[in-house]
């Protein structure tokens, strides 16, 4: 009987994931240049690099772009519950809070990034990663302004396994007074 029912939970948790294949496609075609392309496979649940030379990969239907793919209807993403919340204030003027998150294979996670009050910084560090926002740059600062709250969506883009990321929350001081030792940096160098 245990082992029947080790199996159900099993059969039942995976049947439950999101579909990582999917989810490592959207990732790839988006991060991809103009010289070649990521496609899937809705039947197959198969990604390929450049599907429009590939004329003997069979799908049963058009192949979908990548980018193109909703982490919610083509990937059915499970949504992590207990995500990250971030609420800015003038206390973290110089102060960074740093942690980390693991997300299962085909989960994905949405942060809250409260600047009612206080512009924010957030950094994600993961190549693995997907993360849901125009124009990011993988493990580069996002800032938000005062006065917005944020939500941003990160997800496990690893076709298999777990995905363990960084990241950093903080105000507004840490990354100016960077940029005023840089300028000085370059102004004496000049």
């Amino acid at each position: 009987k245990l082992f029947l029912l080790t199996f159900l939970a099993a059969f039942v948790s995976e049947a439950s994931a999101g579909k990582a294949n999917c989810m490592y496609c959207k990732e790839m075609d988006s991060e991809s240049g103009f010289l070649y392309s990521y496609s899937y496979c809705r039947t197959s649940d198969t990604c390929v690099a450049d599907a429009w030379n590939r004329i003997n990969d069979w799908c049963e239907e058009p192949w979908v772009r990548g980018y193109a793919l909703d982490l919610d209807s083509d990937c059915e993403a499970t949504p992590v519950t207990d995500c990250l919340n971030f609420e800015s204030s003038n206390a973290f003027d110089g102060q960074q809070v740093n942690s980390s998150k693991t997300l299962a294979s085909g989960q994905k996670c949405t942060v809250k990034v409260d600047a009612s009050g206080y512009i924010a910084h957030i950094l994600f560090e993961e190549d693995d990663l997907g993360v849901m926002y125009n124009g990011y740059e993988k493990n580069t600062y996002l800032e938000i302004p005062q006065g917005v709250v944020q939500e941003i969506t990160v997800y496990n883009a690893l076709a298999s396994g777990s995905c363990t990321f960084f990241y950093s929350f903080s105000g507004a001081t840490t990354l100016v007074t960077a940029a005023a030792t840089a300028l000085a940096s370059l102004t004496l160098w000049i």
